[in-house]
């Protein structure tokens, strides 16, 4: 498997993983980019498959983590406009947006840890061995901290459950 062959999909899944890291649509673009930069100039183009997806998130994961550090700890959250499919149902969209929105706060109330954690098994669909190579640690404290953050995100949202 050719990481060029799969390039629009590494580069939306990086996209969606600094998107969901920093709530910010130009951030993420910048992090994506960057880490395409950093593939070709560090020969890192001979990678393929997983070693290469792992390389992009890691990498990724660093970017998110200097801008997070950088950045004030009290960040505002940007509300996005997402666009519709033509012909959908605007009352389900407007619920669907409103659930995305709900779970988008819950998520920007985790710590950056475990915000990474959910995001990277639940949106990014990786298992623990994946997600521990890529944030360096034990795929046992990947398994703590995922639950962690579940519980967590559960408490968060279970206000929203009740409506």
């Amino acid at each position: 498997m050719d990481i060029w062959k799969n390039f629009n999909s590494y580069y939306a899944d990086l996209y969606c993983f600094a998107r969901r890291m920093l709530f910010s649509h130009e951030k993420a673009e910048d992090i994506a980019q960057e880490t395409i930069l950093r593939f070709v100039r560090d020969k890192s183009g001979r990678l393929n498959g997983e070693p290469a997806r792992k390389w992009l998130f890691v990498v990724a994961r660093n970017l998110c983590i200097s801008d997070l550090r950088s950045s004030s700890k009290n960040r505002e959250i940007p509300i996005e406009n997402h666009e519709r499919a033509s012909g959908s149902d605007p009352s389900v969209d407007i619920l669907e947006d409103e659930r995305n929105k709900k779970i988008e706060q819950a998520l920007s109330q985790l710590s950056d840890d475990m915000r990474e954690i959910i995001i990277l098994r639940e949106y990014e669909g990786m298992n623990y061995r994946e997600i521990s190579g890529i944030i360096n640690c034990p795929a046992g404290t990947v398994k703590s901290r995922l639950a962690r953050a579940r519980t967590e995100l559960q408490k968060l949202l279970a206000p929203f459950m009740e409506d």
